[in-house]
């Protein structure tokens, strides 16, 4: 029971350090030039950029794109992790390989997620070292 607790404080603790640094107008703009939405810039015109304000429902909820609607989850884990896998595999960290893994896990299979799950724990993640140890992988 001890190793899965001090799983989950390491889990956490990586959490909060990737979220600390996360850039999400970055990722959005890295998106949206790779699908060809914005330009080299990711600036897509009408869409707010930094200082200026979204758009806003009569309730004063951020309206979206998909009419208010905050749209299907799995869709946004798919572009999550197309958006990952289109870097160039040098680029890659070992946190988002275990991202990679942990999608692949959710959205195409276990059997494959596993790879990911190796690559992670070459890279040194250590979540992923403990889930390759776990799924016996090795």
């Amino acid at each position: 029971m001890e190793a899965v607790s001090q799983r989950l404080r390491l889990a956490a603790d990586l959490l909060n350090e990737e979220v600390a640094r996360f850039d999400p107008e970055r990722l959005v703009s890295r998106l949206l030039v790779s699908l060809g939405i914005a330009g080299d810039t990711g600036t897509v015109p009408g869409v707010p950029g930094r200082g200026e304000s979204p758009a806003r429902d009569t309730g004063g909820h951020l309206a979206h794109a998909t009419g208010g609607h905050d749209g299907d989850g799995l869709q946004r884990f798919c572009m999550e992790r197309e958006a990952l896998l289109s870097k160039r595999e040098e680029e890659w960290s070992a946190g988002e390989l275990r991202r990679i893994a942990e999608l692949t896990e959710l959205l195409v299979s276990e059997q494959e997620a596993g790879h990911w799950w190796l690559k992670s724990a070459e890279a040194g993640d250590e979540i992923a070292a403990m889930m390759v140890a776990e799924l016996g992988l090795n």
